[in-house]
């Protein structure tokens, strides 16, 4: 097998969503340890970012040392070819000199009552055996119901959603809350760059409190297992190595040590 040890730091993110990217980028951006780390997107500008525009960068991530996936139900059919080209490209490497990250939404049964933690065991399953992930964030406000996405593909052209999911809105009084909000809000953008680390250490204090609600309503007898995905080491599950993260706890943690690990094997 090829292997491709000569590379930068680098990390390409992957996603047809703004929002996540510039999400993602801003994180990594302003984490301590990260400055000298270039972070590519599939496309810069004003250019909408297409499946084809991921296809044609599939070779250029064989200089980096990480790579971000994003593997959410809606969006991973549209982007399946240009994923396996880049896996192709970068698998004898995975979990050596390049790393990949996968943020995700979870299994369509997610949504039904009386769920246990197994649910997430052949999602899981099935994306490590894809894309040898070193780890899987899922995010809860990008899960929608098969209801809300069939709608979307129905009606709207298959776009991304721009309001979060209806069974997280219910835990806010705004009832129009964007994607986009959220996400500026919880990495504290509307702050001072000096100030932003501690503001969003805080908000996220409040979102820790939020999803630890959730789970354990979605997961009443299973609630003291599936909190540990809201910690660093996150979620064992019964017979599966991949364990469930939530992002975007210590989303950056993950980052740092694993392009420095990637790094020491060059």
């Amino acid at each position: 097998m090829l292997h491709h040890s000569d590379r930068q730091d680098r990390i390409h993110i992957m996603t047809l969503d703004h929002e996540l990217a510039d999400d993602i980028y801003e994180r990594i951006h302003h984490y301590r340890g990260m400055d000298n780390i270039e972070i590519i997107q599939p496309v810069k500008g004003n250019m909408e970012t297409t499946a084809a525009n991921i296809l044609k960068s599939a070779r250029d991530t064989m200089n980096s040392r990480m790579i971000i996936f994003d593997v959410r139900n809606q969006t991973l059919p549209m982007l399946q070819r240009a994923y396996n080209e880049i896996v192709r490209f970068n698998r004898p490497d995975f979990n050596h000199y390049c790393y990949s990250i996968l943020i995700g939404d979870g299994p369509v049964k997610l949504h039904q009552p009386n769920k246990k933690i197994d649910v997430f065991n052949s999602y899981l399953a099935d994306l490590r055996l894809d894309y040898s992930p070193a780890v899987f964030f899922g995010n809860p406000f990008l899960h929608y119901s098969y209801d809300e996405i069939t709608n979307l593909a129905l009606y709207n052209q298959n776009k991304l959603p721009e309001m979060i999911p209806e069974r997280i809105s219910r835990y806010f009084k705004d009832e129009h809350l964007t994607v986009r909000k959220m996400f500026r809000y919880f990495r504290a953008a509307d702050i001072e760059v000096n100030m932003r680390l501690e503001k969003s250490g805080q908000r996220l204090e409040k979102l820790k409190s939020l999803y630890g609600r959730i789970l354990a309503e979605e997961f009443s007898g299973d609630k003291d297992r599936i909190i540990k995905s809201l910690t660093l080491g996150g979620c064992e599950l019964p017979g599966e190595p991949l364990k469930l993260n939530l992002y975007p706890f210590f989303f950056e943690e993950w980052i740092l040590e694993l392009v420095q690990k990637a790094k020491l094997a060059a």
